[in-house]
């Protein structure tokens, strides 16, 4: 794929940008630099990336028992009984 000068011209538009003759042509060239880099890119091979060891080991994913929520809501300065209340910072 490769930016022709109708190309730039409706991408310049749809930009609102206001280009010169000389913006315009290093810009179509400046594109097709990277659009021929991406080329490149798309040549190479697809290879799924190799397994990698941790260097710590993880642990294990258990379910483990939660604290007790009445426990929680006894610390609580004012409660409905599920969740607790906070004073309100915001106006």
């Amino acid at each position: 794929m490769t930016i022709n000068n109708k190309t730039m011209t409706d991408l310049e538009r749809k930009a609102a940008l206001s280009l010169t003759d000389t913006e315009r042509v290093v810009l179509t060239d400046q594109m097709n630099a990277v659009l021929a880099c991406l080329d490149v890119l798309r040549a190479c091979p697809d290879c799924p990336p190799a397994e990698q060891e941790s260097p710590c080991p993880l642990r294990a994913d258990e379910v483990c028992p939660s604290t007790d929520r009445a426990a929680l809501l006894s610390n609580a300065p004012e409660t409905d009984g599920t969740f607790f209340f906070v004073p309100r910072t915001v106006e």
